[in-house]
């Protein structure tokens, strides 16, 4: 059996449609004329599921065939006779390639299900309903009643066109790879206590696993069972998240009844186990199937045991976000049930955990489901070194000497500027976040201490209210805003004094908000609902949020990454970082959720400076270590990879992520000023939110005129604006450094190594007499599909502060939330479309217009003085009413002419004022730039 449905003979009651067709005739079936079927290319192309896992096991690949097309067919059809047989609201993926914009497509097809009256509203939010959208096809999820669309006299909507109608089955939900997980694989043994050695398990003539210990079962064996028994109370439970088609109210009678099917199905497909070796969701002719792709059949699945453990209230079906997504938690099984007083039995518990999944994938709400990965900190934390530094200043592409830091020199230093951090804790008697003054309590709640605090204005103790003995949330805090407190004692700032200075963070004058993730042993727990992590530091007043940490091997689009893309959506003054990962030996697709996220900055590493001028002390501590640093142009070879499943540019970004020096946690040793060093991607990221830190005050205290201060220009920029600041001035890096005898790898713009590459304030923001380049910019202009907006300049190099040969332009928009699992993300198609002296320039080093990314950036690395250069912005294809975007040029010219098309919403004045700090910078503080 190649696969696990047997369909009998119902494949006489449909016709086999055309392998590659968007549009085809409908379909002639045993229940009357069908709408006409999605293509299996198309659906290929709209999501990851376990198709994709059943094509590749029988071989067909990608490329339609008749193989293809007979299995297709299976699936439409079996999808039709089980709607049909409930008749209740049932989900469908709909496509229409009319020739308007998304937008319009969406209503069109809508308004085709509210005349057949398959639906009784049409919903206003078209963008949550969204799966894949082009410039020539747009698909999305509706939930309908399949009777209505029996039998119609047409299938073609008020403005004749053709739209595909396919009922969306459970292998249509199941998310890619979900079988090898309910398999046995690595990583659910992991959870569950199972063992990859299985040599103390008999197994039959199919290769299924049986219970029983061999009798040749050796000590060993067995202990390593019951050490992998322990684990099953040390470790948190497995979460599951689903995609609902529609959303569900978090309360009342809807919900209740939702979790009662559940329940329901769950007792039914127990039974089933009870009398079939084949078990699933739903009877083919006299067959039972699975309903995940890949997964042929459940065996040893043990139903008492597994009644008592899915039908125990401590399982929780969760909703999140706005109720268009929930979680299915499954704590650890009791240890009645995996041990029998002389060995564990915990194969049961693989089955047990697939009949809960396609519990859910059987109901109609879920549109699709897959596994929630465990967070983790992005730091190596293995890696210690002597706190020997150098106090070299990196910034744009030079390192200059002690103290030379123009953005510092202005008094840039994170001023009235709060940022929100969530990480394992923070040690808030460490002498960098210290308040003599005030008493920081933290609080489960989301209450804000006061803004009068000197550091800390909020701290959330989700988990707990510490960090651990030199933790990870202390140290990354410290890189973004720990500064010593002046009240701290002589003889802790003494020790703490070094060679290289205190470790004070780039923005060493803002404030924090703290969430605290960590228990006392550093492993970290989430909310439920993960924009429960956003909502206090931004209800506290932060513009950003810095996260070093994420998951491992999800690296498509998620729930959480959609939770994320839909607050920042919402709240589009707010900007979130987020650790690439530290999986780079793993190769390309290495970034991990959330940095999956579109609308985040995903931070790479890349190495810190190590030149002829670095101490000796320092050289030495690295190669202790065995660390062969090639400098700051390199890539570290840790930092995890893009592109993600769909294609899009991540990481972002990179910055300094080698041995980076930082306040370091001593939670027995209140008000100490020590320090310590750690590195990966958890160290870059606070780095990369210290700068976004000064770009932000920046523009408020009103440099972007003419790179001098004046609190009269003062603006609030987006975060969009934010973004694209850092994107347009990052430097393309030399190579990643693989840590081996062989030279580095040699990397490009745009790749999946470096992004848009390592971020340069001097390269990206203008000051007065520090740099030779002037900026232009839009922010938070609205347009409409088909709108554009044009600049036309003329290259002026020759004037006496402005003689950059260099010119860039960088658009980015916060794209609107894409459905779980998608493979193509991007909902609305904006483009940067560049004319240089007649010459077209595309995005992100693409011969082509980019229909994947919402960050586009154009550089052009040598114009003379009176080129040309028309740079236009144009909303391509635009599912919502609008678009927001912002725009930013950097470069020498002259705008001889600006034809706005879009609206632009307003810009908030700054108007602030406040006393500059003249002090004498600390020559002896390490920044990085």
């Amino acid at each position: 059996m190649i696969h696990q449905r047997k369909f009998g003979n119902i494949l006489s009651s449909v016709v086999i449609p055309a392998a590659i067709a968007i549009s085809s005739d409908p379909i002639n079936s045993i229940h009357g004329t069908l709408p006409p079927p999605l293509s299996i290319s198309t659906f290929q192309d709209t999501i990851f599921s376990s198709i994709d896992d059943i094509f590749s096991y029988v071989g067909i690949g990608n490329e339609p065939s008749d193989l293809a097309t007979l299995w297709w067919t299976n699936f439409t059809s079996y999808g039709w006779d089980l709607f049909l047989k409930r008749d209740e609201q049932s989900p469908f993926i709909v496509c229409h390639d009319g020739n308007m914009s998304g937008r319009s497509r969406s209503i069109d097809a809508l308004n085709f299900f509210s005349k057949a009256e398959a639906i009784t509203t049409i919903s206003q939010d078209y963008e949550n309903k969204i799966l894949y959208n082009t410039k020539k096809l747009t698909c999305l999820y509706v939930m309908a009643l399949p009777s209505k669309l029996v039998n119609l006299s047409t299938y073609k909507t008020d403005n004749d066109i053709a739209i595909v109608v396919q009922p969306v089955v459970s292998e249509m939900k199941a998310a890619y790879g979900l079988a090898a997980i309910l398999k046995n694989s690595e990583s659910f043994s992991d959870w569950w206590g199972g063992s990859d050695d299985r040599s103390d398990n008999k197994t039959n003539a199919t290769d299924e696993f049986v219970t029983e210990p061999s009798n040749n079962a050796t000590a060993p064996n067995l202990r390593s069972r019951r050490t992998s028994l322990a684990s099953i109370f040390l470790e948190k439970p497995v979460r599951f998240q689903a995609s609902l088609c529609s959303k569900l109210p978090k309360t009342g009678a809807g919900f209740d009844s939702f979790l009662e099917n559940v329940r329901d199905e769950i007792k039914t497909y127990i039974e089933t186990a009870l009398q079939n070796t084949e078990l699933g969701a739903v009877n083919v002719g006299d067959v039972v199937s699975v309903g995940i792709g890949g997964l042929e059949k459940l065996v040893n699945v043990s139903p008492d045991k597994c009644a008592d453990w899915l039908l125990s209230p401590s399982v929780g079906i969760e909703l999140t976000g706005d109720g268009s997504d929930l979680e299915f938690i499954l704590p650890r099984p009791s240890l009645r049930s995996v041990f029998n007083g002389t060995h564990t039995d915990t194969d049961w518990v693989a089955p047990c955990v697939a009949i809960g999944v396609i519990a859910l994938l059987n109901r109609n709400e879920v549109c699709s489901l897959s596994l929630r990965g465990d967070p983790k900190v992005d730091n190596l934390q293995a890696r210690w070194i002597t706190q020997g530094r150098d106090n070299s200043i990196l910034y744009g592409n030079r390192i200059m000497g002690t103290g030379n830091s123009p953005f510092y020199n202005v008094d840039l230093k994170g001023t009235n500027q709060i940022v929100a951090v969530s990480d394992t804790g923070l040690d808030l008697n460490s002498c960098y976040f210290s308040d003599g003054e005030h008493t920081v309590v933290p609080h489960k709640t989301d209450a804000v201490s006061s803004t009068a605090n000197r550091k800390v204005v909020q701290y959330v103790a989700f988990n707990d209210d510490k960090d651990t003995l030199n933790g990870h949330g202390t140290h990354v805090c410290g890189s973004i805003v720990g500064k010593v407190d002046p009240n701290a004692s002589i003889i802790a700032k003494t020790l703490g004094f070094s060679a290289h200075g205190y470790q004070n963070g780039i923005a060493e004058d803002a404030q924090l908000s703290f969430f605290d993730l960590g228990d006392r042993k550093g492993r970290l727990a989430l909310p439920i609902d993960t924009t429960d992590i956003l909502l206090p530091g931004y209800k506290a007043g932060a513009s950003f949020h810095s996260a070093s940490w994420g998951t491992t091997g999800v690296n498509g689009y998620s729930s959480g990454d959609k939770d994320w893309d839909r607050f920042l959506h919402e709240h589009q003054d707010f900007l979130i970082f987020v650790a690439a990962g530290n999986d780079g030996k793993k190769g390309l697709n290495s970034v991990s959720s959330p940095a999956i996220a579109k609308n985040i900055i995903a931070v790479g590493a890349s190495e810190n400076p190590i030149d002829s001028g670095i101490n000796a002390g320092f050289t030495a501590g690295l190669q202790v270590q065995n660390a062969k640093l090639l400098g700051r142009d390199y890539i570290a070879e840790f930092s995890s990879r893009g592109p993600t499943a769909d294609g899009r540019i991540k990481p972002d970004v990179v910055a300094p992520g080698s041995f980076v020096h930082s306040a370091g946690a001593h939670p027995d040793n209140p008000g100490s000023c020590s320090t310590t060093s750690m590195q990966g991607t958890s160290m870059a990221t606070p780095i990369t939110t210290g700068n976004a830190i000064i770009v932000r005050q920046y523009f408020v205290e009103g440099f972007q005129k003419d790179g001098s201060r004046n609190f009269d220009e003062g603006i609030y920029p987006s975060a969009a604006l934010i973004k694209a600041v850092l994107i347009n001035g990052a430097q393309y890096l030399l190579g990643l450094n693989e840590q081996n005898d062989k030279p580095p790898l040699e990397v490009f713009p745009y790749d999946e190594y470096q992004g848009f590459g390592r971020i340069s304030l001097l390269d990206s923001l203008p000051l007065k007499k520090k740099n030779n380049f002037q900026m232009s910019f839009s922010d938070r202009r609205e347009l409409e599909h088909d709108q554009a907006d044009v600049h036309t300049l003329e290259i002026d190099n020759k004037k006496e502060l402005c003689t950059s040969k260099v010119f860039t332009a960088t658009l980015v928009w916060t794209d609107p939330a894409s459905r779980q699992m998608c493979k193509k993300c991007l909902v609305n198609d904006i483009d940067l479309q560049i004319q240089h002296n007649g010459d077209r320039k595309f995005s992100n080093g693409r011969k082509s217009d980019d229909d994947i990314n919402n960050v586009e950036r154009i550089r052009i690395n040598e114009v003379s003085n009176g080129d040309r250069i028309s740079v236009k912005v144009v909303a391509k294809d635009i599912v919502t009413k609008n678009q927001t975007y912002a725009l930013v040029m950097t470069g020498c010219f002259e705008e001889l002419e600006v034809v706005f098309e879009s609206t632009e919403k307003e810009i908030s004045r700054a108007n602030g004022n406040r006393v500059i700090n003249s002090e004498t910078i600390d020559s002896a503080t390490l920044q990085w730039w």
